[in-house]
């Protein structure tokens, strides 16, 4: 797992995917433009302060497109491994 934040503002998810970060979602219109939407689980998350609400961990919310901005106020949390790298090669 690793958090991850951008420090250049006008980038979105999508251009990380341009990367090779690849995106699953736990079903169809759950993460829309993600590599595998239907994988079966969510592997990006945006941090809400808001939704936290004194409690850390409530403030993950999952990623929802990959057109979502990310930049210096904006931090995600993807699970990045290789062994996701071999199931989808």
């Amino acid at each position: 797992m690793f958090l991850l934040a951008s420090p250049v503002s006008g980038t979105t998810l999508a251009s990380w995917q341009d990367d090779n970060i690849i995106y699953s979602g736990d079903g169809v219109g759950t993460f829309t433009g993600a590599d595998y939407e239907t994988f079966g689980w969510h592997n990006t998350y945006w941090y809400d302060e808001g939704a936290a609400d004194g409690v850390m961990n409530d403030g993950f919310t999952t990623a929802t497109t990959t057109s979502q901005s990310v930049g210096a106020s904006n931090d995600y949390k993807a699970f990045i491994s290789i062994l996701m790298q071999l199931l989808i090669t």
